[in-house]
């Protein structure tokens, strides 16, 4: 079984062939593609993008072959006929029996899906759908902080207003890519009946997501061990996170608790001289606002990039995880917090309760209600070691979201069912999504 597939960042064994420091992201894809090269009765292509070379990037690592294609540094806003018959040629060449697109954000998806011509044979894992996203991208921002622009926002033509209109459009491919498409992969409720309503003849499998390595070993999550009165949140970088709802509830938080501190992994958002004050985003230009207006200077910590070791480390540090997002499928930091036992507080936001039972693995609130957040954080702050039974089940419910050996057997049992398919089957609504 030859399997192709275009995944929307450079894969770790790839990456160490072409020499190139590979990023933090796309640990299940990683994880799954080591499993199927072991395996004998598949062959597997990785496509991926890059920007460094205008011709096909070609290579093999190990028993993997890989296809790196060029990529506008600005690909969002237009179709590229050029590179559909890019990824048309290789695909002549390697004729695959499966081929198997992991998201839909990005317009290589649509590319891919129309370079192949068989969408009987193709598969397309849904990550974040970015329409409905970029839908949401403004929620709890004032308008003249959606309209601004700084310096770096002018050059760039890239206001949080123009954000998200760029979402929207490549919400566009993305919806047209599940118009023409016959199969999807999901895994949350929400992921299903959205993908449902835009093409209700979609067949929907069930594919479960991988953990990055080091989270499936070691101790886990212990109060005694935690810094008392810390929430941590993985993502700061863009409105759709929620670090300005964080931010209230850090400042509702610190009325009770003076020494309350969250720390938000990525850059630091307040600017330290000319040039990093030039290169600010209006967004970050906001949190800083908020930061100083709420009196949170001595409560707020940026860790800077943290690789996967280095996260773990901070949950484990960490009293609470906080997800204040105002749009999720299934967030994986969510689900690494969960396995390794940490509190969880996160916003019921699209396919978050899927993943997480409230009052039994921790605790939604409403995205837009952050007084709430503010007080269950409370609670498990107060809770003390008392709050270790919500831990233990966070953590076995995780473990049986994000087994490799289960959600690998659910991949192979995908595959050869659409090898099963020949152009003649029309799809129809067929629902595989176990999900209750």
């Amino acid at each position: 079984m030859k399997i192709a597939w275009m995944v929307n960042s450079i894969l770790p064994r790839i990456a160490d062939k072409e020499g190139i420091r590979d990023g933090n992201g796309g640990g299940w894809c990683h994880e799954l593609s080591e499993l199927l090269m072991k395996d004998p009765e598949t062959e597997l292509f990785v496509f991926y993008p890059q920007k460094s070379s205008r011709t096909v990037v070609r290579g093999r690592a190990g028993e993997l072959r890989y296809f790196g294609f060029y990529e506008e540094p600005s690909p969002e806003l237009r179709y590229d006929k050029a590179l559909e018959e890019s990824l048309r040629a290789v695909l002549r060449e390697l004729s695959p029996d499966i081929v198997h697109i992991w998201g839909t954000e990005y317009v290589h998806t649509l590319c891919m899906l129309r370079a192949y011509g068989r969408p009987e044979r193709t598969v397309i894992s849904i990550q974040g759908l970015i329409y409905f996203i970029g839908e949401k991208y403004t929620e709890l921002l004032p308008e003249r902080v959606i309209r601004r622009h700084t310096f770096r926002d002018l050059i760039r033509k890239d206001s949080i207003l123009e954000q998200k209109l760029k979402f929207l459009k490549r919400g566009e491919f993305e919806l047209a890519a599940l118009r023409e498409s016959r199969n999807v992969i999901g895994r949350t409720r929400w992921d299903h009946d959205t993908v449902m309503r835009v093409n209700p003849g979609l067949k929907y499998f069930h594919g479960s997501e991988f953990l990055r390595r080091p989270f499936y070993n070691g101790e886990g999550w212990r109060y005694s061990e935690c810094e008392k009165h810390s929430v941590f949140m993985s993502q700061s970088y863009y409105p759709v996170k929620g670090m300005h709802i964080a931010l209230l509830i850090i400042k509702e938080l610190k009325k009770k608790y003076s020494d309350v501190r969250l720390y938000a992994a990525g850059k630091g958002m307040i600017p330290h001289g000319l040039k990093e004050w030039l290169k600010r985003d209006s967004y970050s230009k906001y949190i800083c606002e908020c930061i100083k207006d709420y009196g949170l200077e001595d409560n707020i910590c940026f860790t800077g990039s943290l690789n996967a070791e280095e996260m773990k480390e901070r949950y484990l540090r960490s009293n609470v995880y906080l997800q204040p997002s105002v749009m999720e499928n299934s967030s994986n930091s969510l689900g690494e917090a969960m396995i390794l036992g940490v509190p969880c507080v996160a916003s019921d936001a699209g396919g978050t309760g899927s993943m997480l039972r409230d009052g039994i693995d921790g605790f939604l609130y409403p995205f837009d209600e952050p007084a709430r957040a503010a007080e269950y954080i409370s609670e498990l702050f107060e809770a003390g070691e008392a709050v270790q039974d919500m831990c233990e089940s966070a953590a076995e419910y995780a473990g049986s979201l994000y087994d490799i050996n289960k959600g690998y057997l659910e991949y192979k049992g995908i595959y050869r069912e659409l090898m099963c398919c020949s152009a003649d089957d029309t799809g129809g609504r067929t629902d595989d999504s176990g999900l209750s």
